[in-house]
């Protein structure tokens, strides 16, 4: 428990900073103007759905250099890092071309169309970067150094946040505000701050010895098989992020109340995620480091420490969910819902983070246990039950906000059921291998791609 604890409180630290911008950023379009604000939650889902399709494909290196690491192939990392970094060059191009050529058939001419295709156009073209720095940050968490990894974000987050409010509202006499421009632009620099400081990290001379971190040759076989393994997580994450903006478009023509009580459950997921996720990435790294190493029997345990993790993050969770909503949503321009539909939201949100924290600790030994067939997919599947919840909701039966705004639940419920009784079936099968085989880790369970040697063998505790 101590392991996953001390992991859990280095992930959310590092995360945490990462989503109150992403709160901050809200709050700034919001009183900057409700176009604005509009234009970050419509255009940021289908960029979102691209970038995290991204950076689920390069995430797959947090399973590829912590079995290494776990199975002390250590000088194999820096090879697998940099097939994650030429990957992210075809992004970069891939990205530009989208912004250029998606933008004038996603939003015609007209005023809000106008704030939203600049929003759309200067995403996409520096999207590129969070899926670089997720890259990077695969290194640290593979090789369970969270540290500088935490250094880094503070860092970025704190220059973001210093630049932000002058670059989108201007400073008078000295230049006129960039708008939902600004946001980005100050986003960008403090991305291209953050890779810089993970990067010389990286390949400083202790991690060029020990991990190999300048071998940056592009090596076809392993970068084949690092897609292969990432790509049904990036469909899953694509599925995820296409579903969730159908369900904007059907909130936002079914009228302003709908889609400011979504904009409010996604902003406070945004801000407070960083629990749930931070819990998710400890369980991956601390699971492929187990199966590395040959102990893929111990992710049962792994599992229990896990669940009994996430009832106190529920519990601190409450607090300003459940007591101090409108503290926690103060300076957001939201004068269109009233006392009840805000406490509405946040109880909404904070029942949801019980199946998404449930999902999360799943996604993250299933994803080790390379099970990436069957959970991401599914997982992205899963959010079309809540396309198919709002189509009902708003378009059939013209439902109110109030009812609205439980589609978040019932997609949380039904993707943590079907992802638990996958992990049971492929837990069961794991720990009935081991005792007739003695411990002999089942063709089924991962392991590294054949190029990366022959894998550890499984041994008793």
């Amino acid at each position: 428990m101590s392991s996953l604890l001390k992991l859990s409180i280095q992930n959310m630290m590092s995360l945490v900073s990462v989503n109150l911008m992403l709160f901050v950023d809200r709050i700034i379009l919001s009183n900057h103007s409700t176009d604005s604000l509009n234009a970050a939650v419509t255009a940021g889902a289908i960029c979102n759905i691209f970038i995290f399709g991204a950076i689920a494909i390069v995430g797959i290196g947090d399973v590829f250099i912590g079995q290494c690491y776990g199975a002390g192939r250590t000088q194999k990392i820096g090879e697998i890092l940099w097939q994650m970094m030429w990957f992210c060059l075809l992004v970069a191009l891939g990205f530009i071309a989208i912004a250029q050529g998606a933008t004038p058939h996603l939003f015609p001419e007209g005023h809000s169309n106008d704030v939203t295709a600049t929003y759309f156009r200067w995403q996409m073209t520096l999207g590129f970067l969070p899926v670089m720095v997720a890259a990077l940050t695969s290194f640290f968490i593979g090789t369970k150094r969270f540290g500088f990894a935490l250094f880094a974000v503070v860092m970025a987050s704190a220059l973001k946040l210093l630049l932000e409010f002058p670059l989108v509202f201007g400073i008078d006499g000295l230049f006129v505000g960039l708008g939902v421009r600004g946001a980005i632009i100050a986003s960008a620099i403090s991305q291209v701050v953050h890779i810089v400081i993970l990067a010389l990290v990286v390949i400083g001379k202790d991690n060029r010895s020990r991990f190999g971190s300048l071998r940056f040759k592009l090596q076809p076989r392993m970068f084949v098989e690092c897609m292969k393994l990432g790509l049904p997580q990036s469909v899953g994450s694509m599925l995820n992020y296409t579903a969730w903006g159908i369900v904007v478009s059907l909130l936002a023509a079914a009228g302003q109340k709908h889609l400011m009580m979504y904009t409010i459950i996604d902003s406070i997921y945004n801000l407070l995620g960083f629990a749930t996720e931070g819990l998710q990435k400890s369980v991956l790294s601390l699971s492929a480091n187990l199966i590395g190493s040959g102990k893929a029997t111990d992710t049962s345990k792994l599992f229990q420490k896990a669940l009994k993790l996430l009832l106190p993050i529920l519990s601190l969770l409450s607090i300003p969910l459940l007591f101090f909503p409108h503290l926690l949503l103060r300076g957001f321009n939201i004068e269109v819902l009233s006392s009840y539909e805000i406490s509405l939201a946040c109880l909404v949100i904070w029942l949801y983070f019980a199946f998404d924290g449930l999902s999360w600790i799943l996604n993250g030994l299933l994803t080790a246990m390379g099970d990436t067939l069957f959970v991401n997919p599914v997982s992205g599947m899963t959010s079309f039950v809540g396309v198919g919840a709002t189509y009902f909701m708003t378009v059939t039966t013209h439902c109110r906000p109030e009812v609205t705004c439980w589609v978040s639940l019932i997609y949380g419920v039904v993707c943590s059921m079907l992802l638990l009784l996958r992990y049971k079936s492929r837990n069961r099968n794991i720990l009935s291998l081991a005792t007739r085989d003695a411990l002999v880790i089942p063709s089924s369970m991962p392991s590294m791609p054949a190029i990366y040697g022959t894998a550890a063998p499984a041994r008793s505790k």
